[in-house]
């Protein structure tokens, strides 16, 4: 596999060439959101094409330096900008496409217990938390986004 430029095809998106002067390092064309967030593309030779085909399997090497391992997705779904850098921006309506949601506040029920929502205020982002027990409107035991 080799990485491509541009990243996300058809988008008129600023990149980075990440190790651009560092040989023995292939220079790496990448997005980088304002929080952090790097996408890059890769494009798969015919046997890299063939052997995913076959196997179904693919193998990602990270080097950490034994650092903690930091969140990664791979995918085959050709990202958008606001896919990938305005999550932050739109969580409500994220929330709202992925639950149905038409709702001002409301909690749905996981085997482990309640995912909560409060979109009450509309200067502010909505409150998501999480929370045990056999009541939803009880103690959040996790603040997941505010």
């Amino acid at each position: 596999m080799i990485p491509v430029s541009p990243v996300i095809p058809g988008e008129d998106i600023e990149e980075t060439l990440i190790a651009k002067d560092q040989p023995p390092y292939t220079p790496l064309p990448a997005i980088i959101g304002d929080d952090g967030t790097v996408l890059t593309r890769w494009k798969c030779s015919i046997g890299d094409r063939l052997r995913i085909l076959l196997t179904g399997n693919m193998y990602l090497w990270i080097m950490t330096f034994n650092q903690p391992l930091q969140p990664i997705q791979v995918d085959t779904k050709k990202p958008t900008y606001t896919t990938v850098f305005k999550f932050k921006d739109n969580v409500k309506d994220w929330l709202k496409s992925k639950f149905n949601l038409n709702r001002k506040f409301g909690w749905i029920r996981t085997p482990k217990g309640w995912l909560c929502w409060d979109f009450l205020t509309h200067d502010s982002l909505p409150r998501v938390f999480w929370t045990r027990g056999d009541d939803p409107m009880g103690n959040a035991d996790k603040i997941i986004w505010r």
